[in-house]
């Protein structure tokens, strides 16, 4: 479904690869260099992760509310009498209040 997040993952991970074999090439005697280096890659790649499943999530409720705007122009144009509240209600779409602290987290996090 989401083609361009598959290929940004595959891309992130070939260089997240790239960059451990380069961190693996650094002289043992400075081992501390290469252990808070490959620390600073798991947080990367955990943010990373989480960036792509709130990007995805934010895409699929893109898509419901289009589907939603669809269906308004729809009943308008049949004059049928449903409001937007009771076509709402069905897709169960999260506000923009309570995706605001989830942004807001990963931003910080980085």
């Amino acid at each position: 479904m989401f083609r361009w997040l598959e290929v940004l993952e595959k891309e992130f991970d070939k260089a997240f690869v790239d960059v451990d074999l380069l961190l693996g090439e650094i002289d043992p005697d400075q081992a501390d260099i290469t252990y808070e280096g490959r620390q600073k890659m798991t947080s990367l790649s955990s943010c990373f992760a989480q960036l792509c499943h709130k990007a995805q999530t934010v895409s699929q409720i893109n898509h419901k509310l289009e589907l939603h705007s669809i269906q308004l122009q729809l009943h308008a144009k049949t004059g049928q009498s449903v409001d937007s509240g009771t076509i709402k209600a069905k897709l169960s779409v999260p506000s923009v209040e309570e995706l605001t602290p989830v942004f807001f987290r990963i931003f910080v996090s980085l």
